[in-house]
């Protein structure tokens, strides 16, 4: 009878949780259940988008746009160095401090 009794104590004392070990698991559960739900929602809105003409479209124009204005860039900055005898532009402080 007393070999029962350790055994249910043992068996009751590894039942027995901290109330607020129960709390902080239950809020850190729900938190991580927010999370996935934000992020379902995030892939529901990014798959509609996918779906759609005008964003694809409007995606598409704005990588193109972009891959322009560096074309652009690199360009009038090779035509700047010729015309400068090589000199390139030099846009730190020190290069623009006159001395008197």
């Amino acid at each position: 009878m007393a070999n029962e009794n350790k055994t249910f104590e043992l068996q009751s004392s590894e039942t027995d949780f901290d109330y607020e070990q129960l709390l902080e698991l239950e809020s850190s559960l729900e938190n991580n259940l927010k999370d996935v739900v934000e992020h379902i929602d995030q892939l529901d809105i990014d798959r509609e988008k996918l779906q759609n003409n005008e964003y694809l479209q409007e995606s598409i124009e704005n990588i193109v746009w972009e891959q322009v204005q560096l074309q652009l860039a690199a360009q009038i900055g090779e035509e700047f160095i010729k015309e400068n005898k090589g000199q390139t532009l030099d846009l730190r402080k020190e290069a623009h401090i006159q001395t008197a």
